[in-house]
């Protein structure tokens, strides 16, 4: 659905079944109530004199309000594909009061990127990942007490020897009397 009146400064069309909205020319917009919807995208790049969006309950799979500054509402629940809400603060969106998400989904200035974690020597690098995002380690399983990275590689393999072939590298060994009493 195109909206042509560019006048427009106020719009709901709440429950209407929508599956696409074109208010790109609607650049005076303050207000946009589109929920209970089949929107799966919207484009609000043109709307920066948005102050409240209500999208919620849509099938929103990315939602980019980077540049709507003015906004002090957003609800974008009820979107379970919706996993990133790109925003132009992400302290201000998640101390704002107005703005509400679904728990799996995060506010990010950057949706296109993919976090992990960007450490080649950790152990569980991501050569995809574009974006740090604090998970890596450096130890088998993220163990370091069981399996030293001294000792083990990422896999959990002695990186000298287990010549018993118990899983103990030879370093680490307790040889003798290990009985408890």
């Amino acid at each position: 659905m195109m909206v042509l009146n560019t006048n427009l400064d106020f719009l709901h069309v709440a429950g209407t079944n929508l599956t696409n909205l074109d208010i790109s020319q609607n650049v005076g917009l303050t207000f946009l109530d589109c929920t209970n919807n089949n929107l799966t995208t919207i484009n609000l790049e043109n709307n920066t004199q948005l102050s409240e969006i209500k999208i919620w309950n849509n099938n929103l799979t990315q939602l980019d309000v980077s540049q709507n500054t003015e906004l002090t509402a957003l609800n974008c629940s009820g979107n379970p594909s919706l996993t990133c809400i790109q925003v132009w603060d992400v302290n201000y969106a998640e101390s704002a009061p107005g703005f509400v998400k679904d728990e799996n989904a995060i506010w990010s200035l950057d949706c296109s990127a993919v976090y992990g974690c960007t450490i080649t020597s950790a152990c569980n690098y991501n050569s995809e990942a574009t974006a740090f995002d604090g998970s890596c380690y450096y130890c088998y399983m993220d163990d370091c007490d069981a399996y030293p990275s001294e000792s083990y590689d990422c896999d959990g393999n002695c990186l000298s020897e287990d010549s018993n072939g118990d899983g103990v590298c030879e370093e680490l060994e307790t040889y003798g009397c290990s009985d408890t009493l």
